[in-house]
């Protein structure tokens, strides 16, 4: 929970000007890089996982695949967040 209070985002809406259509809400905070999240957190917070056998042997066995990962939980990017039971979020691609 520290996390999620420390990097929530709050979604505004510029002042409506009086034509057209309202402005949607968007997040206006700055961009937090993947490099400054994962620094904020520090080096404890990556854990090791290892997923299958490669194909590079030592002695003879196999060297399993493995490397260091950090877990969060972030905000998807975009302005249709979070999804209810009745609209689903485009897809881009």
């Amino acid at each position: 929970m520290w996390m999620f209070a420390r990097w929530s985002a709050v979604r505004t809406a510029p002042p409506y000007r009086g034509v057209g259509q309202r402005p949607k809400q968007r997040y206006r905070d700055a961009v937090v890089s993947v490099r400054d999240l994962i620094a904020s957190v520090g080096p404890d917070a990556a854990r090791t996982v290892t997923w299958r056998d490669g194909s590079r042997t030592r002695a003879g066995k196999p060297v399993k695949m493995r490397s260091r990962f950090v877990f969060l939980r972030v905000r998807p990017s975009g302005s249709c967040w979070p999804p209810t039971a009745t609209t689903t979020c485009p897809r881009r691609g």
